[in-house]
């Protein structure tokens, strides 16, 4: 309570009191276990808000929540293969007076490169020559084939042509060259293709 004293100049006193009501603060606060990751990204959320009736959530995504519990999840994407995409999380809270508080923290999802090849034939004769064309999308990408033929894993953007042999005595067989991309935040990608291969004819 406020009170005002007021003295008149023939020593006549009023005193005037006003009553402020100050209700508890609210404190929004929540913390992430990973806000960095490659899509598709899920991130758990631990709220440790206070003195708080009502929650609402905004991902940054286009999705809101209401959740009120101390944890909780949620997933984001980045369906760029090249950029990364950041998403702001905004909790606001509101207790059972009306009073608002928020806090914000960003989400980082890192994109995931997309691994692609197509060859020269997908079949044919033993012995079979096959070329290989890398067409994957991404940036400052590393490469690893798997020839699936005995050879050693090729780390080079565009291999060069490899042979496939079945024996006379062999049936068909396939064989499955295997593509590994990964980026710079180590986001991987994979990608094989069967290739056919007839027995060699005497």
């Amino acid at each position: 309570i406020i009170q005002l004293q007021v003295t008149g100049a023939n020593g006549c006193v009023h005193v005037y009191e006003q009553e402020i009501l100050i209700y508890p603060e609210i404190h929004a606060l929540f913390s992430m276990d990973d806000a960095e990751g490659c899509h598709p990204h899920t991130v758990e959320f631990t709220n440790s808000s206070t003195g708080v009736e009502t929650y609402f959530w905004d991902y940054g995504n286009g999705h809101t929540s209401g959740a009120s519990g101390p944890l909780h999840s949620r997933t984001f994407n980045n369906f760029d293969h090249s950029e990364e995409a950041e998403f702001t999380v905004t909790l606001q809270v509101v207790s059972e007076f009306g009073c608002v508080d928020e806090v914000s923290d960003d989400v980082t999802v890192y994109p995931v490169p997309e691994a692609a090849f197509h060859t020269s034939t997908a079949g044919g004769c033993s012995p079979l020559e096959v070329e290989f064309f890398n067409t994957s999308n991404g940036k400052g990408l590393t490469f690893v084939w798997d020839m699936d033929n005995g050879t050693e894993p090729i780390t080079a953007e565009t291999p060069p042509a490899q042979f496939y042999e079945v024996g006379t005595n062999q049936e068909l067989t396939v064989f499955s060259p295997t593509l590994t991309i990964t980026n710079p935040q180590e986001c991987v990608d994979v990608v094989s293709h069967d290739i056919f291969v007839y027995p060699e004819v005497e």
